[in-house]
């Protein structure tokens, strides 16, 4: 339930990250500038991407004290290192996939 509550509100931000990339493009109009505009705009970028997760982390970790105290706190961050396994699993055989897909017999 905990994962439901964090990624249901996640949705739209990484819809308009990585389909439409309305902040990529601003940023690399932002390097005809200078160097120092693309770093400050890159850093702003980076920092403005986590507000979202980290606002659904909170509530969840709110929601789960209010129910189940500090049990709920830590089965919520038992769900949440559910999802890690997963992500660093797909992460590592990316590659060797990749690879194996370039090999000719």
């Amino acid at each position: 339930m905990d994962t439901l509550l964090i990624t249901t509100p996640q949705m739209p931000m990484r819809k308009n990250y990585l389909s439409k990339l309305r902040p990529v493009k601003k940023l690399s109009e932002s390097c005809k500038s200078g160097a120092a505009i693309n770093i400050i705009r890159g850093l702003a970028l980076g920092y403005l991407s986590t507000i979202i997760p980290i606002i659904c982390i909170a509530v969840t970790i709110f929601i789960s004290f209010y129910f189940a105290g500090m049990y709920g706190i830590a089965l919520a961050a038992l769900g949440m290192l559910n999802n890690l396994s997963v992500g660093l699993a797909i992460d590592a055989y990316g590659p060797i996939s990749d690879n194996a897909g370039k090999k000719k017999n």
